[in-house]
């Protein structure tokens, strides 16, 4: 798990497409999906320097596309994936996906998002 810069594939398609949007006066939100960190440092995998590195490579990429962005990979500990591949535990005692869901919810609605980009296209005309 080597990381990424700025100038990976990826992260131009994702620079690109929020350009687009931010341009139109769209806000566009992109977040870091919660990854399990204990597990792969638990098996070797984990290197923090690469992945600080790729985070900071996603985080200026949006940014600097006009983006908002928003940081998740290190939200949830172990007990909150059900496997090995980094699948959210869906059951009686964990929600994952809820939990993220209303972290990603309660940050739209603080920073007023819904209806902008129809408020922006009835200004326009």
């Amino acid at each position: 798990l080597e990381g990424i810069d700025t100038d990976h594939a990826t992260l131009r398609f994702i620079a690109a497409a929020v350009h687009v949007f931010s341009d139109a006066g769209i806000p566009t939100l992109v977040y870091l999906n919660p990854i399990n960190l204990e597990h792969l440092d638990a098996v070797g995998v984990l290197d923090k320097s690469a992945l600080e590195r790729s985070v900071e490579a996603y985080r200026s990429s949006v940014l600097d596309s006009g983006g908002l962005f928003l940081d998740y990979h290190d939200i949830f500990p172990d007990s909150h994936f059900s496997d090995m591949a980094g699948h959210f535990r869906r059951d009686d005692e964990i929600e994952a996906h809820a939990l993220l869901a209303e972290k990603i919810a309660a940050f739209i609605s603080e920073k007023k998002l819904l209806g902008r980009e129809r408020l922006i296209r009835e200004e326009k005309n």
